[in-house]
């Protein structure tokens, strides 16, 4: 597998959409996700590789419309997988900020207390804190700051600060009257990226792109007729000598945080806890926010996608285990990834994607 790296420039407005419905009546306006769940950008990927003459023998593959979805799953594994997704702006990469975390509202940030195997939000007399659920924090925030506890210069941003909101308003006519009614109108509460933003993606191909640094496509994104911009980044690209550089720090401790940056299948969550018990693996804590359900529109198929309940970014575990000691962070990664490994799992599709940092047992700095 070739590795890549990507960017995606959206050119209009997004709607990315979570598993809840929209009946006329009942529930007549929809809110619009910031991250895409991954398994939208491996779609949107598969199709313009395809369309630009890549991915070949899966394309022939998929045409032939095989009856097997566990084979259908393994030939789309072995041609390309999703690595990471992360959010840019202005040329700095964010990843979802780590769930043991809290603000204040001055947008002080302050680390939650680990305690016998659970996580208690700080003390501060007379205000209440706020858990970083839907923030992010600068992947220079956290190699450089949060990985050692100096949290007074970690600066977590709110959806806000990468997007505009746009609201969109319509009416449905009904098919047997021809009118109009008050319970036909609904509202959509989408998301217009700032100039600056864009999503930078890690993904690995099957076969070479000979190209390198100047393929590129436009592509749908968010939405029917919305269109994104879409690159191969060059290797000299320095976001991703950022992600490189952190990779090769040595791990001192048996603790580790284990923050996944993309949401996790939670059956796949489970089936991950027990391969950590035969490896010696223990997991001290887990900190999860509130769970997603995920599903969709398999195209290829033709069918709805099974609902799955997923652990949402951000959440973390907080691993021990004496084989990490003196192996690199990148090392301790692949170790984690071959335990994760799933023949019917979805991390091909960027879904339990994560990134590690070293702490001590107790106090989670």
């Amino acid at each position: 597998m070739n590795k890549i790296y990507l960017e995606v420039t959206a050119k209009d407005t997004l709607l990315f959409r979570d598993t809840m419905s929209m009946d006329m009546g009942t529930t007549n306006f929809i809110e619009s996700m910031a991250m895409p769940y991954p398994s939208v950008i491996y779609g949107m990927l598969t199709t313009a590789l395809m369309r630009e003459g890549f991915l070949e023998e899966l394309k022939s593959f998929l045409n032939r419309k095989p009856d097997s979805l566990l084979k259908r799953e393994k030939f789309l594994a072995e041609h390309l997988h999703v690595n990471s997704l992360y959010l840019s702006y202005d040329g700095e990469l964010f990843i979802p900020a780590p769930l043991d975390l809290f603000v204040d509202g001055d947008g002080k940030v302050y680390m939650g207390e680990y305690e016998d195997g659970l996580l208690y939000p700080p003390e501060k007399i007379g205000e209440k804190l706020e858990r970083a659920e839907g923030m992010f924090i600068s992947f220079n925030d956290f190699r450089h700051h949060y990985v050692y506890g100096d949290l007074d210069a970690v600066v977590l941003r709110k959806e806000s600060y990468f997007f505009g909101d746009y609201f969109k308003a319509g009416i449905a006519i009904d098919k047997q009257t021809k009118a109009a009614a008050k319970e036909m109108l609904y509202f959509a509460k989408m998301r217009e990226p700032k100039t600056q933003m864009a999503y930078f993606a890690e993904a690995e191909i099957k076969e070479d792109i000979l190209k390198e640094g100047t393929w590129s496509a436009d592509v749908s994104l968010g939405g029917r007729n919305r269109t994104a911009y879409l690159r191969q980044l060059p290797e000299d690209d320095y976001r991703i000598g950022q992600k490189d550089t952190y990779k090769n720090g040595r791990v001192d401790s048996r603790f580790l945080k284990m923050i996944f940056t993309t949401p996790y299948i939670m059956d796949e969550a489970d089936a991950m806890e027990k391969n950590f018990e035969n490896q010696g693996i223990s997991v001290v804590t887990r900190v999860t926010g509130k769970p997603l359900v995920i599903g969709g529109y398999d195209m290829a198929a033709g069918r709805r996608k099974k609902l799955q309940t997923a652990l949402p970014a951000g959440s973390l575990y907080l691993l021990s285990s004496e084989a990490f000691v003196g192996k690199t962070l990148e090392q301790v990664q692949m170790m984690l990834l071959d335990v994760q490994k799933s023949e019917s799992g979805q991390t091909f599709r960027g879904f339990g994607k994560f990134i590690l940092a070293e702490t001590e047992a107790g106090d989670g700095k």
